[in-house]
């Protein structure tokens, strides 16, 4: 029997024995149940419905679990009780991430502050948009016409990526970083990704501007700021938990 299957009969069982569950549990359960019975389509996004139907009941599979407030200890322990290991906690972000066997994901969605349950999904780092895709020629156009130039002064800009190697296109507008993975501090970035992005964001062109170059390759805004946030490996890929966890340090 696939997880899906005996989570969804576990429901049922729940649904239709209220007089026993109640015995058996704490006050008001079996309305609990109930509830989750109803609005698993709900809580339960579509995408982790289908890998618990691909998943054994004891598979751990992870997820990202919103709560109606900030999550606290509570939240923690209680997730405990329903099998699943906890490893992330989101500070401004309500909710976290953990571990769980696919069968114990029902339990989970009983907690007093879930709303709902999604994967824990892979993520991997792609090409970013260019100057004229997102129309920052036509900004540079339409709001520089006073003779004032938008080249990002005065602003600063967070790069949630693989992180920002130290680049003469970047001159000295690295501010500060942070590690959510790797934990190695410095500007780095072991595969390229947000370096690049971070060109796109604020590059000068210094690198681009010798008699050797064809044409001068500048960002969109070369005045703003930079601020490293990695949340990607060497090999470009993390989870959603840990880009989550970037914007939450924030």
């Amino acid at each position: 029997m696939s997880a899906l299957e005996v989570l969804k009969k576990t429901l049922l069982l729940l649904l239709l024995a209220p007089i026993s569950w109640g015995m058996a549990g704490p006050a008001g359960m079996d309305l609990q149940a109930a509830e989750v019975s109803a609005r698993d389509e709900t809580v339960f996004s579509p995408r982790l419905l289908r890998l618990i139907e691909q998943s054994g009941s004891e598979e751990p599979v992870p997820v990202i679990v919103t709560t109606a407030k900030t999550a606290d200890a509570a939240d923690e322990e209680e997730a405990r009780g329903a099998g699943a290991t906890v490893h992330r906690r989101f500070a401004h972000l309500d909710g976290y991430a953990a571990w769980i066997p696919a069968g114990s994901l029902w339990r989970l969605a009983l907690g007093r502050n879930v709303r709902h349950i999604s994967p824990d999904l892979p993520v991997r780092s792609s090409n970013d948009l260019n100057f004229v895709t997102v129309g920052a020629d036509l900004a540079a156009t339409w709001l520089g016409e006073d003779g004032s130039e938008l080249d990002g002064s005065g602003v600063t800009v967070a790069v949630v990526d693989s992180g920002i190697a130290d680049h003469p296109d970047l001159g000295g507008r690295l501010l500060a970083e942070a590690e959510i993975v790797l934990h190695e501090k410095g500007f780095v970035d072991y595969y390229g990704h947000g370096t690049h992005v971070a060109g796109i964001i604020a590059g000068d062109g210094a690198s681009s501007s010798d008699p050797a170059s064809f044409r001068r390759f500048n960002g969109i805004a070369p005045g703003a700021g930079l601020v490293s946030v990695r949340v990607l490996g060497s090999d470009g890929a993390g989870r959603v938990s840990g880009v989550m966890a970037g914007i939450d340090w924030g």
